[in-house]
């Protein structure tokens, strides 16, 4: 069919490239093209409908668990990812690294959870509540054992 149309096309007056680009049309449409890189002598038959490619669903994040006691502590929260918070009283001598540190955590974990504190200049930090991510594997006793998270939960 792809001959017949390049033919067609010369002796209607076309030039060689008319008939080029004829021929590459009519075969498009008339044979069968691969149906991909990783099966070149698939093809598709006349009349079948197309199978769609199956879009793989995102499975959720699991929700943190941790062996906190949520209901002893009116301070225990949830951060945007599900994860408990707990509010903790800075203390002197620490810093946002300090404090992360103790709760086995980032620095950046305890910005995200307190945006605000980007403006405060670290001498300015003692005193402050704020909330504080807690890892899934801490438990109540290393919480309590913390001074800041006793001060801000007395």
């Amino acid at each position: 069919m792809t001959a017949e149309a390049a033919r067609t096309i010369l002796r209607a007056g076309g030039n060689a490239f008319d008939a080029a680009l004829g021929a590459l049309l009519a075969s498009c449409v008339a044979e069968p093209v691969p149906a991909g890189s990783a099966d070149p002598g698939a093809s598709v038959a006349a009349g079948a409908t197309p199978t769609p490619t199956p879009v793989p669903t995102p499975t959720p994040a699991p929700t943190p668990t941790s062996s906190l006691d949520v209901d002893a502590s009116p301070a225990v929260g949830r951060d945007t990812t599900g994860g408990l918070t707990v509010l903790y009283v800075i203390q002197p001598g620490e810093g946002l690294r300090k404090v992360a540190e103790a709760f086995g955590i980032t620095r950046k974990r305890i910005l995200r959870a307190n945006p605000e504190l980007e403006e405060v200049a670290p001498a300015e930090m003692p005193g402050l509540t704020i909330e504080v991510p807690v890892p899934a594997d801490m438990d109540q006793a290393e919480l309590e054992a913390l001074p800041g998270y006793q001060e801000a939960n007395t």
